[in-house]
């Protein structure tokens, strides 16, 4: 009873601190992506057009995320800009909190000796990842509500119900499209319960719009989304849309983006880009080692997520696998989406987690806790707030998000692929003793 009246005062205490910094926040900051949503959503209401590559700043994803921004517009600016933060704070806090839970069964307890350790862990995890969760917050954008419904269905899959899992990814890529991926994980895996659920529900999500507010020349929504932002994407190319995507933009970071830019002379009317090119082997080259990088990267994925025997495994072992599989695709999910912003790289707090569990409390691999360094260069000490804005602006045109993605997709698949191999010759779980409190168990 004592237990779950102090869960009551810390939700309680957490939404009172994410009220004060939203009120905070809906002062002080500007707007950032939230009139987006909000135009969509009033244009929607109104019968208009909703993609409009004329916009300053146009709406470019699936039309199922124009129907969440409706509620608030009833409300005042400021209470917009007050709801809307809060609401990301919230989310954000309950999607962290959804991958510690999952990885509590590794990590030692609270109790005496397994205090500090549990302490080091958040510490760390921390700092490899604290730039990237507040940048959602920072751009006012969708991506803490993304991925809060991700975390769900990775949750759900790691707990052992792989249909809920395909419904919350499936709203997932109902609403940005990217997390498809998952799709082809689960027909990979032959998991075809998730796989259907996911197919069924990102279909029937992206439906509904057409069914509450079609379009005046009967159209489909999801048709001229595609037509307009989908279409004219070439694979092994850089996105490049006429008002929307620059092939050139330095705060792309899919690796197609960044291969493009450092093979490749930037124009010089593309505004606030630095030309970062190493070499300019011609546009035929830059093409086909683009695509060379993107096949890379799916062949990675394959390798990491391919079926492996069951027996022996347990449930802590087969979630923690899930769970690394998963941030494997969170992190192909960024390297090959047309466009990657920072605000888009929160999803990578799991393969953080599950390098950093592994790396702290079953074996301290040196190319793990290499990986971990790079990550925590690439993403904390890279930031403008660390390096300042022209710095910055300069490390993220050379891709530094983009080596972070690929530095946790190598470290995930590494600590995955090592795990099994010890799992094959002991036939023990990789975090028996860390589970008894030992910090260095398995070691």
């Amino acid at each position: 009873m004592r237990a779950q009246g102090s869960r009551w005062w810390l939700l309680g205490g957490g939404l009172i601190v994410a009220g004060v910094l939203a009120a905070a926040l809906a002062v002080v900051r500007r707007r950032g992506e939230l009139p987006v949503y909000t135009i969509a959503a009033a244009r929607l209401l109104a019968g208009e057009e909703i993609y409009r590559t004329t916009d300053a700043k146009p709406f470019s994803y699936p039309p199922f995320f124009a129907l969440p921004a409706l509620p608030l517009l009833g409300l005042p600016d400021q209470f917009r800009a007050l709801t809307w933060y809060f609401v990301s704070l919230v989310a954000l806090a309950e999607g962290v909190a959804l991958v510690l839970r999952q990885l509590r069964p590794v990590l030692p307890a609270w109790g005496a000796g397994g205090r500090p350790s549990r302490l080091l862990f958040l510490g760390l995890l921390g700092a490899l990842t604290a730039e990237l969760l507040m940048a959602p917050i920072q751009y006012a954008s969708h991506d803490s509500l993304l991925f809060l419904v991700l975390m769900v269905g990775v949750s759900a899959w790691a707990g052992g119900a792989p249909v809920r899992a395909g419904v919350f990814l499936g709203l997932g890529a109902a609403a940005k499209a990217t997390p498809l991926v998952f799709l082809a994980v689960f027909l990979w895996q032959r998991e075809l319960g998730a796989a259907l659920a996911l197919a069924v529900t990102a279909a029937a999500a992206t439906l509904v719009p057409d069914g509450i507010f079609p379009r005046a020349d009967g159209q489909l929504w999801a048709a001229v989304w595609y037509r307009t932002f989908v279409a004219p994407l070439n694979v092994g190319q850089p996105a490049e849309v006429e008002g929307v995507w620059r092939a050139g933009n330095h705060l792309n970071q899919s690796l197609a983006a960044t291969v493009y830019r450092l093979l490749t002379p930037v124009p010089g009317h593309i505004e606030k880009a630095p030309d970062v090119s190493l070499l300019h082997p011609g546009p035929v080259t830059a093409e086909v080692v683009m695509l060379l990088g993107q096949l890379a990267v799916l062949a990675a994925l394959a390798w990491v997520t391919r079926r492996g025997p069951d027996l022996g495994v347990t449930p802590a072992e087969r979630a923690f696998r899930r769970l690394g599989e998963a941030g494997a695709a969170c992190a192909v999910m960024l390297l090959l989406s047309p466009m990657s912003g920072r605000q888009h790289f929160a999803v990578l707090l799991l393969p953080a987690a599950v390098c950093l569990a592994d790396f702290l409390y079953r074996r301290r691999a040196p190319l793990v806790g290499g990986l971990l360094g790079m990550m925590l260069l690439l993403g904390t000490v890279a930031d403008k707030d660390f390096v300042g804005r022209a710095v910055g602006n300069r490390l993220l045109a050379y891709g530094s998000l983009t080596g972070y993605a690929l530095a946790a997709l190598l470290g995930t698949a590494w600590v995955l692929a090592d795990r099994r191999r010890t799992m094959r010759r002991s036939g023990t779980h990789p975090h028996r003793a860390a589970r008894q409190g030992g910090p260095h168990a398995g070691s």
